[in-house]
């Protein structure tokens, strides 16, 4: 220990990667943090924190506690309280800090899109009777648990406990599909009329929309909140960039 500490607000392929480079780099002592863990959690490089902070205040209390040169948001697009946090904690203790934000995904020929800013306009979207691919995890699904007029498939990384279950939704448990083949023939298996996603970007979840162009199925995108300010990162090597410059400074 003893170098420039690096915070990495973790949870996404970027961060991961990010957290490799500082790692190889040796200059650096590197903190990741997760604020929860699936029971198949990613490898790191750096010190793992779990748990969360304790909103805006307790993220303060870290940063000063643990000395933090610079924060990395590299959160998950949708992560929009934890990329506020980040943000006015670290402008608060004058820390230099960086958002890492992938692109979204762009419209392509023969995309059906229905773009919508939020849950509840991609609720309002859903027809009756259709049979609707929740490809928004556990969590992200619960706001559709009222709509009772469609069928729901809904995928998550670890199982949903048959208490939790909605009695008009079928659940498989895994990670996204990486060949558009496997999903378009998920979508076909289960008569899927509806894809309903959020545009986060990256390759490890665009095999769905893929699919759903191939196959005839509409997608309900949800656009993710902007949050990204310009001079923002778009991949990690930027962002490796952008922290050696203010380790030199």
């Amino acid at each position: 220990m003893g170098g420039f500490r690096a915070l990495i607000l973790g949870g996404t392929a970027e961060a991961r990667e990010l957290s490799r480079i500082l790692d190889e780099d040796g200059n650096y002592d590197v903190f990741v943090s997760l604020k929860g863990l699936t029971d198949r959690p990613q490898s790191y490089a750096g010190t793992l924190v779990t748990g969360g902070f304790g909103g805006e205040a307790g993220l303060r209390d870290y940063l000063t506690q643990t000395g933090i040169d610079a924060c990395v948001n590299a959160t998950h697009p949708f992560a929009d309280t934890m990329s506020r946090n980040a943000r006015n904690a670290s402008l608060a203790l004058s820390i230099p800090f960086l958002r890492l934000r992938r692109p979204q995904w762009p419209r392509q020929a023969g995309d059906e899109w229905l773009e919508v800013d939020t849950i509840e306009q991609a609720i309002a979207a859903i027809g009756p009777g259709e049979t609707v691919f929740l490809a928004l995890g556990s969590k992200g699904s619960k706001a559709f648990a009222d709509v009772r007029d469609a069928r729901f498939l809904i995928r998550t990384a670890d199982p949903v406990a048959r208490e939790r279950q909605w009695s008009n939704a079928d659940y498989i448990t895994g990670l996204p599909n990486r060949d558009v083949e496997s999903e378009a023939e998920l979508l076909k298996s289960r008569h899927i009329s509806c894809l309903v996603a959020r545009n986060s970007g990256g390759k490890h979840g665009y095999s769905k929309i893929a699919a759903a162009r191939c196959s005839g199925v509409r997608v309900i995108m949800i656009r993710p909140p902007i949050d990204a300010p310009p001079g923002s990162a778009q991949d990690p090597e930027t962002a490796y960039k952008w922290l050696e410059f203010e380790r030199m400074a």
